[in-house]
Formats: C-alpha cells, structure tokens, sequence
C-alpha cells in the first residue's frame, strides 16, 4: 500500500507501515490492531515530523484518512488537519477498545451520534454485537 512517504530516517516507508508496527500482532484477521505506543487519555498519540517540524497525531484518525486517501497522499495533512477541526470522530466499532487502530474497526461519527451510539438501546450487548459483526 503506498501511502504517505516518510524520510529514509525513520526505517520505515510510510506513515502506514510506521503505525501499523507499533500495535500487537493481532490474534486473526478480524482482530483489533491494538496500540502499544504512546497514549493520552486512553487514546494513542504519535509524533511525525511534517514540513521540518514534529506533529502529533492520533493514529486511529491517521488510519481512517490513509484509507480514504488510498494512493493520494500528497493530501494526507490537508485532511487530517480538515477532519481535527470538524466535528467528526473516529468512532471504534470494536467498543470499548480505544487502542484499537484497525480501519476496519473505526468510522467517522459525529460527537453527537458517538454518544447515542454508546448509550444507545440498540447497543445494549456490545460484547454480542461486537462478536456477531467483528469476527469471522
């Protein structure tokens, strides 16, 4: 997957690969990408240098804009940076698992439908829902 190019310094090619070597091996391949680098507040942080400068992102929302993006990563900070001021939220399908950076287990919600997901009657087994739709 060629998305967003990192200087040779690094050891590795993409902003992908650099992320995705800092969670555990996952247990299959429906499994939660789990995190292992730094976190605040729960949530995982990661620091890449951009325009000579160190940026800190939020992994689970680098990975949702590198799936949208696809080849097109001359536009990854443009968009990042568009959904960081929005309203939208990476949201974990996978429940109560912030570490979790595996873009099929996140989507884009706004805060407001975050929380009525969360609180939601339609969720009222998340552990039910989530091994009915995250598992193989």
């Amino acid at each position: 997957m060629g998305v967003s190019v990192l200087p040779a310094a690094t050891g590795f090619t993409t902003l992908f690969s650099r992320l995705v070597a800092n969670t555990a091996e996952p247990e299959n391949d429906q499994a939660c990408w789990t995190w292992l680098g730094k976190c605040t507040r729960r949530y995982p942080r990661a620091n890449i240098r951009h325009q000579g400068k160190h940026r800190p992102i939020k992994p689970h929302r680098a990975m949702l804009v590198l799936m949208e993006l696809g080849d097109e990563v001359e536009f990854f900070w443009d968009l990042y940076e568009l959904y960081s001021v929005s309203e939208l939220e990476a949201d974990h399908l996978c429940f109560n698992n912030p570490l979790c950076i595996n873009p099929d287990h996140l989507q884009w919600l706004t805060a407001r439908e975050n929380n009525d997901k969360r609180h939601s009657r339609f969720y009222p087994d998340q552990k039910t829902w989530a091994s009915n739709n995250l598992s193989a």
